[in-house]
């Protein structure tokens, strides 16, 4: 039995378990044994507080107070300090092969497991049309586009542009 106890006692969980559970009942008995007197005092603290006697301008002047105070607070210009992660993380960047007039835009990520950035949600158009038509498995729609005979690696183009990030990323720390 006491090696059961001992065993019980030392394994991390039931030992906060077991301290709990001598906590509630000493409080337990305590409150039972003064519940008498507790019960009084509750009584008398919430007589004195519906009792209390405040005049209306110490309120009104706690009411403009707490007013100005929060009016200000809205005008200072607060803005959270910009970590190296929140500079990468962007929902529309933009990036121009000029040689091929192709457009790409794309999400950037961080991820938590390598601490890089990572790119997602590339879309890659011709930008030789107005509006910009989004290539369909590497070619351009438009069959007298130039583009449309020029195969575009999209697997290569997402490595140039997370290539590109990556970059970007080490000389941030840099600067």
């Amino acid at each position: 039995m006491k090696k059961t106890l001992l065993s019980i006692w030392k394994d991390p969980v039931w030992s906060k378990v077991i301290s709990v559970a001598i906590i509630a009942i000493v409080g337990g008995i305590y409150t039972a044994y003064n519940w008498g007197r507790a019960k009084n005092f509750l009584k008398e603290q919430y007589n004195n507080f519906i009792n209390l006697n405040v005049p209306l301008y110490y309120i009104i002047l706690f009411i403009l107070i707490l007013g100005l105070f929060i009016w200000v607070l809205s005008k200072l210009n607060i803005t959270k300090v910009k970590t190296k992660k929140d500079h990468f993380i962007g929902d529309d960047y933009r990036y121009t092969f000029g040689d091929v007039n192709i457009l790409c835009r794309y999400s950037v990520g961080v991820s938590n497991y390598t601490g890089k950035p990572f790119i997602f949600n590339l879309k890659v158009y011709c930008n030789k049309h107005t509006p910009a038509l989004e290539l369909n498995e590497g070619y351009c729609s438009v069959r007298d586009c130039s583009n449309d005979k020029v195969y575009i690696d999209l697997f290569k183009v997402e490595k140039i542009l997370e290539a590109d990030i990556i970059h970007r990323w080490e000389e941030y720390d840099k600067k």
